[in-house]
């Protein structure tokens, strides 16, 4: 647990902090959540030979009917260094991935020559746009 944030349970889910319940109460009220998984390991170094793969538990990812990721959602109070160093391996070895991060912050801030975080406005705003793109009738599957 990082900066004194306490876990919280909803829906039967615990999330590390208040605010990433609440950016999950967001995703939930525009996308189904049949396509939102929490808490899911993203491979973000592979393997090799001298050294062990690495990987990042990402907050929320919306994917698609075929399990393709449009998005991937991270909830943050504050970019940790040990996270932006994920972000690098990512971009590294990843990246086809890192164009659909998207940094959730209760106030839009740079983040580092890559990012900008998102305020949750215009993480809604995002969230529209990806609904569309969601074939079928997404309700049916609902937990």
């Amino acid at each position: 647990m990082k900066y004194q944030n306490s876990p919280v349970i909803m829906y039967g889910i615990q999330f590390d902090s208040k605010w990433e319940c609440e950016v999950y109460r967001l995703i939930k009220s525009i996308i189904p959540p049949s396509y939102i998984s929490v808490h899911e390991r993203v491979l973000i170094k592979p393997t090799t030979k001298n050294y062990r793969a690495r990987y990042w538990n990402c907050d929320f990812i919306i994917k698609d009917d075929f399990d393709n990721p449009l998005l991937l959602v991270e909830a943050k109070g504050m970019p940790t260094r040990e996270f932006l160093r994920q972000l690098q391996l990512l971009d590294a070895f990843e990246p086809t991935l890192i164009g659909k991060i998207r940094i959730v912050q209760q106030q839009s801030t740079k983040i580092d020559e890559c990012f900008t975080s998102l305020n949750p406005t215009q993480l809604q705003a995002e969230l529209k746009i990806v609904s569309k793109q969601l074939k079928g009738d997404p309700w049916k599957l609902t937990n």
